[in-house]
């Protein structure tokens, strides 16, 4: 059942298979819309008011004209009932929800398919569409509401909690909250807003931030952007605290040097500089595009990844190639240096991060087993493990002796982008298109806790030298600097102060909280 815009009509969904519309003040019926030929599951008023759609366990859904009180649009498609129905903002679009378990984006004049959504794994009963048109949300029985980008299709979040089928979702007035209602006997409000646990916020470019990298006393950090420049900030206030470098192209990558001033940086159309604290450049290099970089722990050497499948490790005081490792099949991205400096890990599109001992200048270990590319990798302290980071959603940790892989971290609900182990050894950080910083024990390799939340995929993540801070770089064209321990206090007030009794595991999870409570 549903009121038109104008609070004037009252429709109905029927088993009987018409939709009827009633005039609100008279309670005299003004429409019998007939031709479903099952059950009618769903009503829903065009935002005009002059239209009215309808879905029906006949699996279409029906534009209904409203003046002539004929179909003006069917949509045909899904293979199972339709049973969720809604508006884009605008009147342009009609999105529907089915037993088989996906979501379609229909053109309302014409019927035209312009999205199929998939990822639930069971009924999907409800759609909401945000007040700005930009998000869909969907309720299903697999007790998990989604939202996605109604432009591109990206699954910008999911949200676990009900322990039962959710049936019903809608969107607050001014589109930052979601309330969901459920078989579980409960109702819920989800805040969608970022979180606001960092410490430091570093705002100022004008595209997402591929990496950011602190500088090795932990009072700065640099960050290079898709805008094409590079920036350096002040890591306790987050203001400007360096040179800005303009480049001609975006920048992939940015390492600063464990002993001092020097940092280096790399571009899209193959430039590779190494500048000093002014921004006055050492040296530069052109040539294949350098997708990632860092320095050897003594400073003397610098490791890159390219586009041309080479990994090299370069003189730091001139850039002079020392060494070029070929063995990979495709772009190589991130590479990472070994605690001692004897060993290097290089990540790659080839669904491979291999390992290289760089004294003997051959590769001694190939760790296979993602299932898509291998975006980062990070050292274990004592160099026994190594973790990595895949767009298959999952982070492994592998033995580096054997290659063996000990254990799959699984929690994240999109790419991983970026991994790092913490100096003590005790925990490893993981970033992702979910758009969530996390925590995992390095001793039982399980989620301890979700630090931080951007707006968008987290493309970056590294522990300051102490251990006490999480830096990120993500698509939202942010730096974000999060407590490796967060402000639970805190934390728990905020919580408390939208659900009024004893918090489940996966609501102290929606609230940053650990998961046993501190």
């Amino acid at each position: 059942m549903a009121w038109s815009p104008d609070g004037r009509h009252i429709a109905a969904s029927s088993k009987d298979r018409i939709v009827r519309v009633w005039e609100a003040d008279s309670g005299w019926v003004v429409h019998e819309l007939r031709g479903h030929s099952e059950d009618v599951w769903g009503v829903a008023w065009a935002p005009d008011g002059d239209r009215l759609a309808s879905v029906s366990h006949d699996q279409t859904a029906v534009v209904w004209d409203l003046e002539t009180g004929t179909a003006a649009t069917t949509a045909t498609g899904h293979s199972d009932f339709v049973e969720g129905i809604t508006w884009s903002p605008d009147g342009r679009l009609i999105a529907t929800g089915s037993g088989d378990h996906t979501i379609r984006v229909w053109n309302a004049r014409t019927g035209d398919l312009r999205l199929l959504l998939r990822g639930h794994t069971d009924y999907v009963w409800n759609l909401a569409w945000s007040p700005d048109g930009q998000m869909l949300a969907s309720a299903s029985s697999d007790r998990t509401v989604r939202i996605v980008d109604t432009e591109d299709a990206k699954v910008l979040a999911v949200l676990r909690g009900h322990s039962d089928t959710v049936w019903g979702v809608t969107w607050s007035p001014c589109g930052t909250m979601l309330a969901t209602s459920s078989t579980d006997g409960t109702g819920m409000v989800w805040d969608l807003r970022p979180r606001g646990a960092e410490v430091v916020l570093a705002d100022g470019h004008r595209g997402p931030v591929n990496q950011a990298a602190w500088s090795s006393d932990g009072d700065r950090f640099a960050t290079a952007s898709d805008d094409g420049t590079v920036r350096v900030w002040d890591a306790v206030t987050g203001a400007p605290a360096g040179p800005v470098i303009e480049c001609a192209d975006r920048v992939w990558s940015v390492a600063w040097t464990p002993q001092g001033e020097r940092f280096a940086f790399s571009t899209n159309d193959g430039l590779f500089r190494v500048v000093d604290g002014r921004g006055s450049t050492l040296f530069e290099r052109n040539g294949e595009v350098i997708e990632g970089c860092a320095w050897a722990p003594n400073g003397g050497r610098i490791a890159t990844g390219g586009h041309d499948g080479a990994v090299r490790v370069l003189s730091a005081p001139d850039g002079t190639e020392l060494l070029k490792l070929t063995e990979h099949q495709d772009w190589v991205g991130r590479v990472a240096w070994s605690p001692s400096g004897r060993l290097l890990a290089s990540c790659s599109d080839d669904r491979t991060c291999r390992l290289w001992d760089i004294g003997e200048g051959r590769q001694f270990t190939v760790l296979r087993g993602h299932e898509n590319y291998v975006e980062d990798a990070a050292w274990s302290p004592d160099e026994t493990r190594i973790a990595t980071a895949s767009g298959d959603w999952t982070a492994a940790v592998w033995d580096v002796v054997t290659g063996r892989r000990i254990e799959v971290l699984k929690g994240h609900e999109g790419r991983l982008r970026a991994v790092a182990w913490s100096p003590d050894g005790l925990h490893i950080a993981t970033g992702a298109d979910d758009r969530t910083v996390r925590v995992w024990s390095a001793t039982t390799l399980e989620e301890v806790a979700v630090v931080g939340v951007h707006q968008d995929k987290v493309l970056s993540v590294a522990w300051s030298p102490d251990g006490t801070r999480l830096l990120t770089g993500s698509a939202d064209g942010t730096a974000r600097v999060w407590k490796a321990e967060p402000d639970y206090d805190r934390l728990e007030a905020t919580a408390r102060g939208r659900v009024f009794r004893t918090l489940t595991h996966e609501e102290r999870r929606q609230h940053l909280l650990p998961l046993d409570p501190v």
